[in-house]
């Protein structure tokens, strides 16, 4: 009986597939993204979502991030995300045209949809909305 038993434990989590892996996430996404518009900590008065923002995920959990299109952008991060129950996390510093840091939570409304927000530093208090499309 137990042979059985872990004979059906192995066929169930075998067959079980995770689809927020990574590699859902691999490629270059490009959307915009708002400032909050006072500078008061925790503060939700967003503003519209007008700047660019690229992200490039790699299924290896990095990313690399361009404030702008990837082309010509003066700003350039790089960083590491993850994601949890169509969660996404992350993480990334400007290498190029500062050394700032930033955080990112965002939800994965459909395989090619990312909406959340950027907070300034390693998840501070204060920052701004963003979307993504595939």
């Amino acid at each position: 009986m137990f042979r059985k038993l872990c004979l059906v434990l192995l066929v169930f989590s075998a067959c079980k597939k995770d689809p927020l892996k990574p590699k859902l996430l691999n490629g270059n996404w490009v959307g915009r993204y708002g400032n909050i518009n006072s500078p008061e900590p925790g503060d939700t008065a967003f503003g519209p979502l007008t700047a660019v923002y690229t992200i490039d995920f790699k299924d290896n959990g990095t990313m690399t991030v361009y404030d702008g299109r990837k082309e010509d952008a003066a700003l350039m991060a790089e960083g590491i995300y993850s994601m949890k129950n169509g969660k996404l996390f992350g993480e990334y510093t400007y290498v190029r045209g500062s050394s700032s840091t930033f955080s990112i939570q965002a939800t994965l409304h459909k395989p090619d949809s990312l909406a959340g927000i950027w907070r300034i530093g390693s998840w501070g208090s204060t920052g701004g909305k963003f979307f993504l499309k595939k």
